[in-house]
């Protein structure tokens, strides 16, 4: 009698587990292995999930919903289903967990790497993404092109002239300055993006080296407060942990063009908010885009971003698009294609398991 390899799925509504089945059969498939599926999708409910779970952080659901599936288990796939060590202790024959997230922080990396279990992830699964809505967000804001269409909306086209500064507008982007904080996947992205549009773009990012900069055509600047100083479009694209030192705060404003724009679509950790909203009021730039807050939804109709007039809002979607799901399936599944015929994966965020496989 053939071994059946049993996998559990535990999806969620955007990355449902159906189509992580699906990719994962059509996947393993040619390695002739009988699989034997369990897949379910967690409901999505701050309010029925436990909080400070230890070793993990962003997580949906519960740790006995996988506790119950476990048994047997050698592939665990999961999106945010939260896998602590207690999860880790009841799961007799797992030999690899597969995250659909570019961070696994919903995963005790920790206690996987003790019990030898690699966790793969799925990182730049939406920098594609990022980096388009990053662009259409630098267009729509600098050319007002919102303010444009409201202006129209709330019927204030009343005159036949073509060329009239009474419309929204604002400067082209040729010949000026992006200046990226973050230079890894999403920003080497919206670096390229952003040339053919004639900008002229800089970087500040001490963990890439001056080889990529020269790669991605982009200027690699040594000193932060240069970029800060000189550029007309700042974007942020760092991924700070909370409590962080945000890298913009007053002091950095201060220091930018009256005529900058800031766009933020990484951490809001990243900027201070307090401080962008005053530098707002104060005309201190010229403008801003944001698609992260410090807190999510927004306080309605309080947050003072909502009664700013040269900002542009929107609602965390940056990394969200409907080819994601997909992506990420294909992702995780071509990881755990190589590790079972191969011993190892393209992403693995503890590979120092890998050794000796």
């Amino acid at each position: 009698m053939v071994k059946k390899m049993k996998i559990l799925i535990a999806g969620d509504d955007f990355t449902p587990a159906l189509m992580f089945k699906e990719e994962i059969e059509k996947k393993l498939a040619p390695l002739g292995k009988d699989l034997d599926f369990e897949f379910f999708d967690i409901e999505i409910d701050e309010k029925s999930v436990v909080k400070g779970l230890p070793g993990i952080k962003e997580y949906f659901g519960t740790p006995q919903e996988i506790i119950d599936k476990i048994n047997g288990v050698e592939i665990l796939v999961i999106t945010f289903a939260p896998i602590t060590e207690e999860v880790l202790e009841a799961a007799d024959k797992l030999r690899v967990i597969g995250c659909g997230r570019g961070g696994p922080v919903n995963v005790d990396v920790g206690a996987a790497t003790k019990r030898g279990i690699p966790v793969l992830n799925t990182p730049g699964r939406n920098a594609d993404a990022v980096a388009d809505f990053t662009l259409g967000l630098i267009i729509a804001l600098v050319r007002n092109i919102v303010t444009a269409h409201n202006w129209i909306k709330k019927g204030d086209w009343v005159t036949p002239r073509e060329d009239t500064f009474e419309k929204p507008t604002g400067p082209e982007l040729n010949g000026r300055v992006l200046g990226l904080l973050g230079v890894g996947a999403v920003g080497a992205l919206v670096a390229k993006r952003a040339k053919p549009f004639g900008l002229d773009v800089w970087g500040y990012d001490p963990f890439i080296p001056k080889e990529r900069f020269d790669e991605i055509g982009v200027r690699k600047m040594e000193d932060i407060n240069e970029l800060i100083k000189g550029a007309d479009i700042i974007s942020v694209h760092a991924r700070l942990p909370k409590g962080s030192k945000p890298l913009i705060s007053s002091r950095e404003f201060d220091k930018m063009k009256a005529t900058a724009y800031l766009i933020n679509t990484a951490r809001s950790v990243c900027v201070d908010q307090e401080a962008l909203v005053n530098a707002l009021q104060d005309k201190k730039i010229a403008g801003a885009a944001l698609d992260v807050y410090n807190t999510e939804p927004m306080d309605y109709p309080n947050d003072p971003l909502l009664k700013l007039d040269n900002i542009l809002l929107t609602p965390h979607a940056a990394g969200v698009s409907n080819d994601i799901p997909r992506r990420t399936g294909m992702m995780i599944a071509e990881g755990l294609r190589q590790f079972l015929s191969q011993g190892t994966a393209p992403y693995v965020v503890n590979r120092e398991v890998l050794k000796g496989q």
